[in-house]
């Protein structure tokens, strides 16, 4: 499949992903949504450090495979933590404090971010590019019971 398909299927995927988030932010409730989420990036990059970890035994007929993991993934993604972490914010942190707590939580998002960005490769000639993915998908877990434990539903709430 060609690459720049391969964007533009993503970019589409994501977009209209985002779009059904929107819709459903109010009428499923913040924690499902994240907690969903998390499990469909889990899932989507657990699936791809499998392919990824056996892909010299995997027949060339499954070259589609990592794109689907990708677009799960986005999907996923755009379903919850996309959306939702910035509504929260809203509604859970003090009126008094919001404004510094929005942009020091942002400031934090982004720089995982960069940091992700920047060591992907140097973390992939470490353990492997699937073992990078086993990483991603251990980390939404986290996420997942992060959010089963600790975040308070704030649907209605306001």
């Amino acid at each position: 499949i060609d690459k720049y398909l391969c964007t533009v299927i993503v970019g589409v995927v994501q977009l209209l992903s985002t779009a059904v988030s929107l819709s459903l932010v109010d009428r499923a409730g913040r924690r499902p949504l994240l907690m969903i989420s998390g499990l469909v990036m889990a899932i989507s990059m657990g699936s791809l450090a499998i392919y990824l970890d056996f892909q010299s035994s995997i027949p060339v007929s499954l070259r589609w495979f990592p794109l689907v993991c990708i677009i799960g993934s986005f999907i996923g993604y755009s379903v919850g933590y996309a959306t939702i972490p910035f509504c929260i914010m809203g509604e859970i942190l003090p009126a008094r404090t919001r404004g510094i707590s929005g942009a020091l939580s942002s400031t934090i998002n982004l720089t995982c971010l960069f940091l992700v960005l920047k060591f992907y490769t140097s973390l992939a000639d470490i353990i492997g590019y699937y073992g990078v993915y086993w990483l991603f998908a251990a980390v939404n877990m986290c996420g997942v019971i992060f959010v089963f434990c600790f975040l308070p539903e704030t649907k209605g709430n306001l």
